[in-house]
């Protein structure tokens, strides 16, 4: 499943049904657009680790 940006900040800010369906969902995809959204969106210095959340996924 794709999952867009929203979903991701939806999650973040505690939605239990969003994370169900991320958490639910065994194949999760994510376009290059949501990620440099996400990217934007992220503290400076959780970069990295945000960066490093995605290569293990990908």
């Amino acid at each position: 499943m794709i999952f867009d940006t929203d979903i991701f900040i939806w999650v973040q800010r505690g939605n239990k049904k969003a994370a169900k369906l991320m958490e639910e969902t065994e194949t999760r995809y994510l376009s290059v657009q949501t990620y440099m959204e996400l990217l934007q969106c992220t503290k400076k210095q959780d970069t990295p680790q945000l960066r490093e959340r995605f290569y293990q996924v990908i």
